[in-house]
């Protein structure tokens, strides 16, 4: 039997409904659901009972135990998936430690260097969340690898669901995560069907119309092509939502009215839409781009003069990529088309001031 049909067999039981949807085999995107029939906005399309989530309130006393009480719902989340493995029919449909080779963290550091700053600065993030995680599994559980924690911790991140609980509240926001079968098999688009919570459950909302045979997709949130390339290994095509940070593309020889333009750029209302401020963006849970304090005066001469520099210098980090031999095939294709993202968006920037 096919791990797909193996899974909607155990989990439609146990109370998880599909309508109008059906896991699917996508090129070179893993699992992902399709229409298999019409869909309208407002259709539950999928309903996930509350008993069928694996959060912060179906981790063992026995794993809790041996834990730090301040350990992040994140890295209980990973160490049970090891102590206590989900059922197999719903561990054959997430992917292999291999399967998370595009991921940066899992690159090597020449590799990891060539990656545009702001998703550098998401990756210590990230190694840094990893490390105090497994410093306290490793003292607790000695006989987990590394390895195998290093999976775990990677199936919580690039698949679980925001949950709200009384007890997930006094977590910081980003933390309160579970993970959800079948429900976890949505691809990502910039926008998706909406991902609804209740104490029942989770329901998942058509957000516009579908025609059989399309791909239905969920939207992870209003991320930049470097937080998902950090955060899931992977890019859009059209990310209505990415953005360049101009100080990841500071030249070293700036003059300091140059540098106090390029700070300046990310708080100028017409480049707001293609400049950061990316790190702070992703980083704070509730940042709007409206909270950005208007910019003051600014020369627009110097301004275009200072964006053929920054543009000058994505080519320059582009050439940088295709010399390196650090890289394997896949991440140099994946370092040159985010390259080549950026690139354009320095041209809009440059095509937003000049048109205004």
């Amino acid at each position: 039997m096919d791990r797909i049909d193996s899974l909607l067999e155990w989990a439609a039981p146990r109370g998880v409904r599909l309508q109008g949807i059906q896991p699917h085999h996508e090129e070179n995107s893993g699992i992902g659901m399709r229409a298999i029939k019409s869909l309208q906005k407002g259709d539950v399309l999928i309903a996930i009972p509350s008993r069928m989530m694996r959060g912060l309130d179906t981790i063992s006393a026995a794993t809790r135990a041996k834990l730090p009480p301040k350990m992040s719902i994140h890295g209980l989340l990973a160490a049970e998936f090891i102590l206590k493995p989900p059922p197999e029919t719903w561990v054959k449909v997430i992917p292999t430690f291999a399967e998370f080779n595009s991921i940066p963290f899992f690159w090597s550091q020449p590799a990891q260097a060539l990656l545009p700053g702001t998703a550098q600065r998401l990756l210590k993030a990230q190694q840094r969340n990893f490390s105090r995680d497994w410093e306290k599994v490793q003292s607790a559980f000695p006989q987990v690898s590394r390895q195998d924690y290093a999976h775990a911790w990677f199936v919580v991140s690039t698949r679980a669901f925001y949950q709200e609980t009384e007890e997930t509240l006094q977590y910081p926001w980003l933390d309160r995560l579970a993970l959800l079968p079948v429900a976890d098999l949505f691809n990502h688009a910039a926008i998706g069907c909406k991902v609804q919570y209740n104490t029942d459950g989770y329901d998942v909302v058509a957000d516009r119309s579908y025609s059989e045979g399309d791909e239905v997709y969920t939207s992870y949130g209003e991320h930049s092509n470097d937080f998902l390339l950090a955060e899931y290994g992977f890019l859009l095509q059209n990310n209505t939502h990415d953005r360049f940070d101009p100080e990841d593309l500071a030249p070293p020889d700036l003059s300091v009215e140059d540098t106090a333009l390029l700070k300046q750029m990310k708080t100028i209302p017409m480049l707001r839409q293609v400049c950061g401020p990316a790190s702070e963006e992703e980083f704070i849970p509730g940042f709007k781009r409206s909270n950005v304090t208007p910019a003051g005066a600014y020369d627009r001469s110097q301004l275009r003069k200072l964006q053929s520099k920054l543009l000058t210098e994505a080519k320059e980090r582009r050439s940088h990529v295709v010399a390196s031999s650090d890289c394997t095939e896949d991440q140099k294709a994946t370092l040159l088309q985010r390259w080549g993202q950026i690139e354009e968006l320095v041209q809009k920037a440059i095509r937003l001031s000049t048109a205004s």
